[in-house]
């Protein structure tokens, strides 16, 4: 228990931006339905066809911009970007009102903007953690948190004011997770990361910053005249804007440069900008696959088209959840919009746990199960809301079933940035990562959207809620079967290793 309390002191910073980030994103995901329900002239089907348009451009522009940051290396210009774009397009929907061109042309924008956020996110978090990256959970719990405190005060807010206030708030929100961001990259918070927050590091990390660029500048001359005849080096070879690393004790110096980088800037996009050469100016190739072979390694992986297949279908469940409950607690069960954002806190509060306690979860449960897990978590919760449909039923007996999504979306979520990661080629983690969030929040939300606006209008909200159920089974089932098939056939690989090694 200690060490995992140690464990959880780590990167208070990646705490801040998960929090952050997400605030901004519980002021609107949540509520779009209800934004869209609030025009008495949109229909429910029309709803599904609006909100289906968020994930599945999600689907086509988070792994294109995913892609495109990654060959680049360019992953933090292009999230300042997208969340400035984001937050542009919501608030040029106040003015909109009812005109659905409008709505549609702004959601969309929005929708292709925000796509790549998540992932770069959690791309950017499993970079600075490296080795420590099944301590993720820990970090992406306080996403949690504060999805929870902000969506149940944006309900406060929306139904004392105006629906509008979502779109207001999204924007203050991503302000502040910029202006955190963009100062997390500064040379003073890595240091800050480094020797605490308390207020004495901070004076003196502010008195040590002079004196150690005088130091370093002294260093530098005396390493000059040091080494000017040992290695040849003239100072015009010093102010080359090249940096070219010797062959002489070559692995020590090329990782001290990187090093030097991640304490200096703090920002590992730079560290592809560094061209290494050895054996007397000869250029290292890097070995980086083809995005195009990429795709095709993955199309070609039975194990992970199955497990994309699994996401895409629990994302579908979630998203029809979070569109079409509220609408059913609006129009069948007149609940209030606190009531719906009462329902938040209840929805992230076993997201803690799960998320605290995740590197555990992955070391003794196990990628496989957790989304085992998470798959019987939203069928359970399906299959309650039946109990709604007794009319003396409260509506408030929805907050103790919504406890069941954070089992749900903690141990799919945190066993597929791991799995994705694990999988991932070199170079390419935020590639995955922009994959599996397409699929979940992508693809798999598209299909919820459309499928649950036709059925909640052409059928009735119970007979959606036990479609996805059956659905949700069907995933259940074919991603347990490729898991046990999997695991008998590694068995005889290792059975027949075994046996030639004898």
């Amino acid at each position: 228990m200690k060490d995992t309390l140690e464990n959880f002191k780590k990167y208070p910073n990646l705490k801040v931006i998960y929090f952050l980030s997400s605030a901004a994103l519980a002021c609107i995901q949540p509520f779009i339905s209800v934004y869209l329900h609030s025009f008495k002239t949109i229909k429910p089907s029309v709803i599904g066809i609006i909100t289906c348009i968020i994930p599945f451009l999600s689907f086509v522009s988070a792994p294109i911009w995913t892609g495109i940051a990654d060959k680049h290396n360019v992953q933090k210009r292009v999230l300042v970007f997208n969340c400035l774009v984001a937050s542009v397009a919501l608030l040029l929907l106040i003015p909109t009102n009812d005109n659905l061109f409008g709505i549609f042309a702004l959601i969309s924008l929005y929708s292709i903007s925000s796509a790549p956020i998540t992932p770069l996110i959690d791309g950017f978090v499993l970079k600075e953690m490296g080795e420590d990256s099944k301590l993720y959970g820990m970090q992406r719990l306080f996403a949690a948190i504060s999805y929870g405190l902000a969506a149940f005060a944006t309900g406060i807010v929306i139904e004392k004011h105006s629906i509008n206030f979502l779109f207001v708030s999204y924007t203050f929100w991503m302000v502040i997770f910029l202006i955190y961001f963009i100062y997390n990259q500064t040379n003073i918070a890595s240091k800050i990361k480094k020797s605490g927050v308390n207020l004495s590091n901070f004076k003196k990390l502010l008195e040590e910053e002079e004196v150690e660029i005088n130091n370093n500048n002294n260093n530098n001359i005396n390493d000059i005249n040091n080494n000017e005849n040992d290695s040849g080096c003239t100072q015009n070879d010093i102010d080359s804007p090249t940096l070219v690393v010797k062959a002489k004790d070559q692995p020590e110096e090329i990782n001290d440069v990187k090093d030097n980088l991640i304490e200096k800037e703090g920002d590992y996009e730079d560290l592809a900008s560094i061209p290494m050469q050895a054996n007397g100016g000869e250029h290292i190739p890097q070995e980086r696959l083809r995005t195009k072979q990429v795709y095709l390694n993955i199309l070609k992986d039975a194990h992970m088209m199955i497990f994309l297949f699994a996401t895409m279908i629990c994302g579908m469940t979630a998203n029809i959840i979070g569109n079409f409950l509220f609408l059913f607690l609006q129009d069948v069960k007149h609940a209030s919009s606190m009531l719906l954002g009462s329902t938040m806190p209840f929805t992230v509060v076993m997201e803690l746990p799960f998320f605290f306690f995740g590197k555990q979860l992955l070391t003794v449960v196990g990628v496989n199960k957790l989304i085992i897990i998470g798959h019987c978590a939203f069928i359970l919760r399906l299959c309650l809301y039946n109990i709604l449909a007794i009319e003396s039923v409260s509506p408030w007996f929805v907050l103790p079933i919504e406890i069941l999504h954070g089992i749900a979306f903690a141990t799919i979520w945190t066993a597929g940035v791991e799995l994705s990661n694990q999988m991932a080629p070199k170079g390419y983690e935020t590639t995955y990562q922009g994959i599996f969030a397409g699929m979940f929040v992508g693809l798999g939300a598209g299909l919820g959207s459309i499928i649950g606006g036709f059925l909640y209008e052409h059928k009735s909200p119970m007979y959606l809620f036990r479609f996805t159920a059956i659905a949700t089974t069907f995933s259940l089932i074919v991603f347990s079967l490729n898991q046990l098939y999997f695991s008998k056939k590694n068995k005889k690989k290792l059975v027949t290793s075994n046996n030639s090694l004898i």
